[in-house]
């Protein structure tokens, strides 16, 4: 389940803004794609994933 905090991107927008996106994961944010309304996958820091 994402972070309440988590901003919600759907597949096609993260593949058009992908280099958009991981910079803002490299400043902590976390992103989490969707597809038709359903949670797909979520983007973290990899310094921070396992907290």
């Amino acid at each position: 389940m994402p972070d309440s905090l988590a901003t919600l991107v759907g597949a096609h927008d993260a593949k058009t803004r992908l280099a958009e996106l991981l910079d803002r994961v490299e400043r902590g944010e976390e992103i989490v794609i969707t597809r038709h309304g359903r949670l797909l996958e979520a983007l973290r820091h990899a310094e921070r994933a396992g907290d």
